[in-house]
């Protein structure tokens, strides 16, 4: 933001307050109502992208117009054919709509910071979201004293297991003392406070980036033992899933394992009396409604109508969520649902490029981060109700892409 010859990048400068603002639109809202601080210094973003980087910001506006097109067939296609009695609300289709045009406007400021200092992007971009991530668990931390200022912690919890590679990383490679108490309170913050998807996601990212560490390292023979790692640390977790181990009262062979067997084998609870079943349920359910509309996708937002629709005749319910606040709870899953095939094609993709850079012999420490959240990802993305306003996560992946992008898939960072 502000240059070796002492100037300030102005333009800069106002797209990561817009960021900011983003990061903590819940907090920056005026009452109870749907004027945030965000939405209306947003305006004032857009324009210093049309202006100063005005490449970028067509191109975004073209795939969030493609993007509209799309979801507008779907929704049509959906509530035309389906036989719950929804039909088609220009209201929700416009909401949706602009939820989503935030986040193409997110990644559309990040990609312009990039362009406007690639040079320090890397640098500055992180340190901001390393910063906002200390602030997140200082939101976790004083949770009670805070009040009904602190919204959902599976939130909060998803967006410090998004950040954690990070600080682990450095952990090994700088050996700083903020880093080992960042980690040490992420691991503290997740248990005490009962996200036990977050949790289970930043175990799994452990492990995930010390088998990577030891295959990256210099040393002869450490390949062996990566893998050597690797197979000790899946054996460890199966015994550990499987073990009466508990966390908050909770058997781990209960919130994980058994999930797991009914969902391969397509058994949903009965009722859903917690969240693990609620979640399990969900997930049955969404891959039976991908089989039923052929991977045609019903529409950005119409999962939960449809989930909401099946109520009345679907006993695995549950009783402790507000009928009108139904949904997924599960982002993956919702993506898949309502953009069908083009959703599961784009997350093949994903998955199918870092495939490709494990398959390197070398990774720089972004490409590391990157893997590691792409592999942990599909678990504590589940923690949060949903991720469309959840914008720290979207800069968190377009931070991560345009880093990996930049120096290459098949080549070492620097």
């Amino acid at each position: 933001m502000i240059t070796k010859s002492g100037r300030i990048n102005l333009e800069k400068c106002v797209l990561y307050f817009v960021l900011i603002t983003a990061f903590f639109s819940d907090w920056m809202r005026y009452k109870n109502s749907d004027i945030t601080v965000f939405r209306i210094v947003i305006i004032a973003a857009l324009l210093i992208c049309m202006g100063k980087k005005t490449r970028i910001f067509i191109k975004t506006l073209l795939f969030f117009m493609l993007f509209l097109i799309y979801n507008l067939l779907q929704s049509f296609i959906f509530t035309n054919c389906n036989t719950y009695g929804i039909s088609f609300s220009v209201f929700h289709f416009v909401e949706y709509a602009y939820f989503y045009f935030c986040i193409f406007a997110i990644i559309c400021f990040t990609y312009t910071i990039y362009e406007l200092d690639r040079k320090n992007f890397q640098q500055q971009f992180f340190q901001v979201l390393k910063i906002v991530a200390v602030i997140y668990m200082l939101i976790m931390l004083f949770e009670k004293q805070l009040g009904n200022y602190a919204h959902d912690v599976n939130e909060y919890g998803a967006f410090l297991a998004a950040i954690f590679p990070v600080f682990f990383y450095e952990l090994f490679k700088e050996k700083k003392l903020v880093n080992i108490i960042f980690c040490s309170l992420v691991y503290f913050l997740l248990y005490t406070k009962d996200c036990k998807l977050g949790l289970l996601g930043v175990a799994l990212e452990t492990g995930i980036i010390l088998v990577l560490l030891l295959r990256n390292s210099r040393f002869p023979g450490t390949r062996f033992l990566s893998y050597l790692f690797m197979f000790s640390f899946l054996i460890m977790c199966i015994f550990v899933l499987n073990s009466p181990l508990e966390i908050n009262g909770y058997a781990l062979k209960g919130i994980v394992m058994e999930p797991i067997w009914r969902i391969i084998t397509g058994t949903p609870y009965e009722r859903s009396a917690s969240s693990t079943s609620y979640r399990t349920n969900v997930i049955i359910f969404g891959i039976e409604w991908i089989k039923r509309t052929f991977m045609v996708g019903i529409g950005a937002g119409n999962s939960g109508r449809l989930f909401r629709a099946l109520i009345p005749d679907n006993e695995i319910i549950p009783i402790w969520i507000k009928k009108d606040a139904i949904s997924l709870h599960n982002a993956w899953m919702e993506f898949c649902v309502e953009f069908g095939l083009a959703g599961i094609c784009f997350l093949g993709y994903v998955m199918g490029k870092v495939l490709q850079m494990f398959l390197q012999k070398k990774w720089s420490k972004f490409q590391i981060v990157a893997m590691t959240v792409v592999f942990s990802l599909w678990v504590w993305i589940m923690g949060p109700s949903g991720i469309l306003t959840s914008y720290y996560l979207i800069a968190v992946f377009t931070g991560l892409f345009i880093v990996i992008k930049r120096q290459g898939i098949s080549k070492k960072g620097k």
